[in-house]
């Protein structure tokens, strides 16, 4: 049984396997965001990005700081993560 996805534009059913990725009554792209995805999607990015952004602006003490705090970060992360890989593996 092939499947089939419904078109946001014209609410027709398509197949995956002969349209492709657009529909084949009024060829809108099968993958179309909305805006409100957009945002939503590069809130859950934003919130995920655990590093300290450098703008151009900064002054040259404030980049060192923020390049030494993203360098301690991420040395931390890697601790606890291979922490984690040594408890993984003890049991098997």
């Amino acid at each position: 049984m092939e499947k089939e996805w419904k078109c946001s534009s014209c609410s027709n059913w398509n197949e995956a396997s002969n349209s492709g990725l657009f529909c084949s009554i009024c060829g809108t792209p099968h993958y179309l965001e909305t805006e409100e995805e957009k945002k939503s999607i590069k809130k859950r990015l934003e919130i995920n990005n655990l590093n300290i952004p450098i703008y151009p602006g900064d002054n040259v003490f404030i980049k060192v700081l923020k390049n030494v705090f993203n360098f301690i970060q991420f040395i931390f992360l890697a601790i606890v993560s291979f922490f984690f890989w040594l408890i993984a593996i003890g049991p098997g």
